[in-house]
């Protein structure tokens, strides 16, 4: 093994190390339930589906990676245990961001591991990371899709094998089955950075209209049939443009995070196409100007904020490419501009995370009145600070839904509980239910809950209510008083009520 393969081994080890710390921090060391929306309880379950044979429909790639994870563990851990390997997972994807980023940097400039390791460890605990506190799979999943796009590009653009074109296009396809949101930017970029390639090259346009075709027929054509069709052209779906437009919890922040890499990413942009070397200016140039289309839809109210930001994580890793140019160029021929500018935002990232700035602010107000050191990091306080601040079913809430599977063997289980652990609990449970307590009225769904042969409660306020203001608190109330139930505390709160 020559130094260079030594050298990627360790700082790929390294990755894993600190994925694995990060990835603790968040669940634990029980890899339980942990994140700041409910959206990974859908996740899960469609990932479920998928291990049991379901159909594959939709964005579906990440529910398919995770399936199939799930379907390896399902022998060696038993069901219920599945959702500690679906956590579990959350940490391999972060750990693969990281190492693509690396390995396409590796590839692309061939020098300075060491440089490009801190870049990848930066990257990965930037929305890398926010991506894992919050649970969204498929986003993850489809950034780390583009970093193979341009990898794949990258390799078309040094050697021009059908084989390269081959991979090229699978990957195009990855990204339209992985999420759509970004296809349409990524795949103009693609189209005109290629049509520019080839025609460079001296091909004539026939040429050049063929491979264009080669390229994106597959993702094209399948991508429409299985993706679009599915998401938008069933009965009673929405349409696209009114998806655009629902509303959603997500980290918001529209530029403090890419503060200190930006300066640093134009430098690059630059630098490629004075270089004409126009893959990465062409496909972030398109993807930023998409971004500021989507920006202006959304203040126009044409989109919704929550879609608007969801491109913030995938210009994360555009910047840190771009920025690895610039940072390749001035290692050339001013090294010591890198090292300082290094130096002063690493002391400012240790004072603002190690806790010094702070404690000096609270022994010694007078002499450093306000916390400012983090303000250049504003992803990476989110992160640490949210880091398994929302446990959302420990080890005896699993059991207690175990054991209402158990008891009410093959009846069809009602869920009553909050918002947060409702899905959670329909996934585990197989449930087929789709209307819940804060659909309708108290008097509609208390006569849905009536007529259910076993309802899973959870006693516990909720900040939800029914359409006509009644808590959750009066439905279980109502419920537990009701003579025409057994009642069975599972422990940890939970009830089942099983009709007699």
């Amino acid at each position: 093994m020559n130094k260079d393969n030594l050298l990627d081994s360790l700082f790929l080890t390294v990755l894993i190390i600190i994925a694995a710390v990060f990835g603790v921090k968040q669940f634990g060391s029980s890899f339980d339930i942990t994140y700041l929306t409910s959206d990974p309880a859908n996740h899960f379950n469609a990932s479920i589906s998928v291990m049991n044979g379901g159909l594959l429909r939709g964005q579906f790639l990440g529910y398919f990676i995770n399936g199939l994870i799930l379907k390896i563990a399902l022998p060696f851990c038993g069901y219920w245990n599945l959702v500690h390997i679906y956590c579990f997972a959350e940490v391999i994807h972060l750990f693969v961001s990281g190492a693509a980023l690396y390995s396409l940097l590796r590839y692309i400039f061939n020098g300075h591991a060491f440089v490009y390791f801190i870049f990848a460890v930066f990257y990965m605990l930037g929305y890398p990371l926010n991506n894992m506190i919050f649970g969204f799979c498929y986003l993850g999943i489809s950034i780390t899709v583009v970093t193979s796009i341009l990898f794949f590009c990258v390799r078309l653009q040094n050697c021009g094998s059908l084989a390269n074109l081959g991979f090229l296009s699978l990957s195009l396809y990855g990204l339209i089955i992985s999420y759509s949101l970004f296809v349409p930017a990524i795949y103009l970029g693609v189209f005109i950075w290629l049509g520019w390639h080839l025609h460079s090259k001296g091909f004539k346009t026939k040429h050049v209209a063929k491979n264009i075709v080669l390229l994106f027929a597959i993702p094209v054509l399948l991508g429409f049939f299985i993706v679009y069709l599915s998401l938008f052209g069933s009965e009673g779906s929405t349409s696209a443009a009114n998806a655009l437009t629902i509303e959603g919890y997500i980290y918001r922040d529209l530029y403090g995070s890419f503060i200190i890499i930006a300066p640093w990413a134009l430098f690059g942009f630059v630098t490629y196409w004075k270089e004409r070397d126009f893959l990465i200016p062409i496909v972030g140039g398109v993807f930023i100007i998409f971004s500021i289309a989507l920006l202006f839809m959304g203040l126009l109210g044409y989109a919704s904020s929550y879609y608007f930001f969801k491109v913030h994580y995938l210009l994360w890793l555009l910047f840190y490419i771009l920025a690895a140019k610039a940072v390749d160029q001035v290692l050339s021929l001013q090294p010591f501009v890198f090292v300082s500018w290094s130096l002063v935002y690493s002391l400012l990232f240790i004072f603002a995370f190690s806790g010094f700035d702070l404690k000096l602010n609270e022994k010694r107000p007078l002499f450093n009145q306000a916390p400012t050191a983090s303000a250049s990091f504003k992803i990476y306080e989110f992160n640490f600070a949210s880091l398994g601040q929302c446990p959302l079913l420990s080890e005896k809430g699993l059991d207690a839904i175990e054991k209402a599977s158990e008891i009410a063997a093959n009846k069809e289980v009602k869920i009553l509980m909050p918002d947060s652990l409702t899905y959670w609990a329909k996934a585990l449970l197989n449930s087929t239910q789709d209307v819940f307590w804060w659909h309708t009225d108290f008097k509609s769904i208390l006569s849905v809950y009536r007529d259910s042969d076993a309802i899973l409660l959870k006693d516990e306020d909720s900040s939800l209510s029914t359409s006509d203001g009644a808590k959750l608190q009066d439905l279980i109330a109502a419920l537990k008083g009701s003579s025409e139930f057994a009642t069975y505390d599972l422990g940890d709160n939970f009830i089942l009520l099983l009709k007699s």
